[in-house]
């Protein structure tokens, strides 16, 4: 079976979400250089890899705080040794670049990076697809449920898809079917 590569777009907070899909993801990246250096990383899922973001991996949540991306984004992190903005902002738009497919998972109706990176993407021409936690954030993001292609109820019911794709489909699933029974 052919490999796909998916970024996983949403919100970032230490221990979040990605921990159910990746969950050697916090073992990735302890310092600055290794989240430059990742390409991707294995799934739970055959076949499906993790193109990013990644993000640094401290036990007392230092690089995780309001608009930091996790890696200190703003100017904060372990020791004042935060990433650039601009930095993370290219690498980010490199790893959907690299990508079949964007996942947005969004918990949180203060996910602009989430929103600006569900644009990129199909800007690009590449398949998104999106779940919502609450039906009350689907509701007042009914603009960015009609961009997708893909899309999930908060129980991973499928609502619609669009992907030519039967792997990106399958994946897709998957991954919904993971939140729905873990996260949400």
């Amino acid at each position: 079976m052919e490999n796909r590569f998916v970024y996983l777009a949403g919100k970032i907070s230490m221990n979040g979400w990605r921990k159910a899909i990746v969950p050697r993801l916090r073992d990735i990246a302890s310092n600055l250089d290794d989240i430059f250096g990742t390409d991707c990383a294995g799934t739970v899922i055959e076949n499906l890899y993790v193109t990013g973001p990644f993000f640094i991996s401290c036990d007392h949540g230092c690089y995780h705080g309001e608009g930091s991306h996790g890696v200190g984004a703003d100017g904060g992190g372990c020791e004042g040794s935060g990433v650039p903005e601009d930095v993370v902002q290219k690498v980010c738009m490199d790893q959907i670049e690299r990508s079949n497919f964007v996942f947005a998972f969004i918990d949180d109706n203060t996910c602009f990076g989430t929103l600006c990176e569900i644009g990129y993407a199909i800007g690009k021409g590449i398949p998104v697809a999106v779940m919502f936690s609450t039906d009350k954030l689907r509701n007042s993001m009914w603009f960015v449920s009609q961009m997708a292609d893909i899309e999930f109820a908060k129980d991973g019911y499928l609502l619609k898809s669009n992907a030519n794709d039967p792997l990106i489909n399958r994946a897709s699933i998957e991954i919904a079917n993971i939140l729905s029974s873990e996260v949400v």
